[in-house]
């Protein structure tokens, strides 16, 4: 590894980033370190998802799946595309079951998307579970109206194996609520 002292400069850029922390908390205030999740397998990463180069921007959702617990780690590989893992336990193994990005700018509805990136999943009480993603303002020169609202954030209901899109991606006009 690399040794710093206090003081040392670090140039630092996304393109470095290709694992994820865990860290655990019962009660908000003592924090475990489980250490990293490698994900990225490109770019000098380890990781099970071969094809990305990077793991910006997590989410992790807790599902069952055929009757089994399961936990996925969506993740977007830069700006190009959302990628998932699973894993029987918030701590792994890992594993890439699809073998690509699950999300890209060819996955239908996602015209208009300049960034597929930043997922947030939501599992409802139901089981059915949605992923929301995307931003960027289109076009080389964004009127006013694309500024204030880009229509570039989607949303898309997830598959019953939390692995796979269930019908086309809609645009969503994000709200921040607080």
């Amino acid at each position: 590894g690399v040794t710093y002292k206090k003081g040392d400069v670090i140039p630092n850029n996304f393109s470095y980033i290709t694992s994820l922390r865990v860290v655990s908390s019962a009660d908000l205030m003592n924090w475990t370190d489980h250490g990293e999740i490698q994900v990225a397998g490109q770019n000098g990463g380890t990781g099970p998802a071969e094809w990305a180069s990077h793991a910006w921007a997590p989410a992790i959702a807790y599902n069952k799946v055929n009757g089994k617990d399961k936990f996925f780690l969506y993740f977007a590989n830069d700006a190009s595309g959302i990628g998932v893992l699973e894993a029987d336990t918030p701590l792994g193994p890992w594993k890439d079951p699809i073998g690509k990005a699950l999300i890209t700018g060819q996955t239908p509805g996602c015209e208009g998307v300049v960034w597929c990136f930043d997922p947030a999943v939501l599992v409802d009480d139901d089981g059915s579970a949605y992923i929301y993603f995307g931003g960027g303002i289109p076009g080389a020169s964004p009127t006013q109206e694309q500024i204030n609202n880009p229509k570039s954030a989607r949303v898309a209901k997830l598959g019953a194996d939390m692995i796979s899109i269930d019908g086309d991606t809609s645009t969503n006009d994000m709200v921040c609520v607080l």
